[in-house]
């Protein structure tokens, strides 16, 4: 059994998961937030999701040796949706 998490962890198809996961919350957040009966606020949430898929992808691209400015990109990306969202949380209170 270790050996196969082990195999899991070096290949990074765990972060593919994970990457997954978070795009199918954001489209039940997306879904959610049109529903009349949970009447969820989008930004309050979907910011921070996209900023920490960002940085997940950025991840993914220096695990697969991907070129270097594509992984400063995607952390630029993340560093612009987190002053978004903390500009967001600051102006609600």
């Amino acid at each position: 059994m270790s050996d196969a998490l082990e195999a899991l962890w070096r290949s990074g198809h765990w972060l593919d998961l994970a990457i997954a996961i978070t795009v199918l919350e954001l489209l039940v957040l997306a879904v959610c937030s049109q529903s009349t009966t949970h009447r969820l606020r989008w930004s309050a949430h979907a910011w921070n999701l996209l900023a920490g898929l960002w940085l997940m992808v950025a991840l993914r691209l220096v695990l697969s040796d991907a070129h270097w400015m594509l992984a400063a990109a995607c952390l630029a990306a993340a560093g612009v949706t987190h002053a978004v969202d903390l500009r967001n949380r600051l102006r609600v209170r």
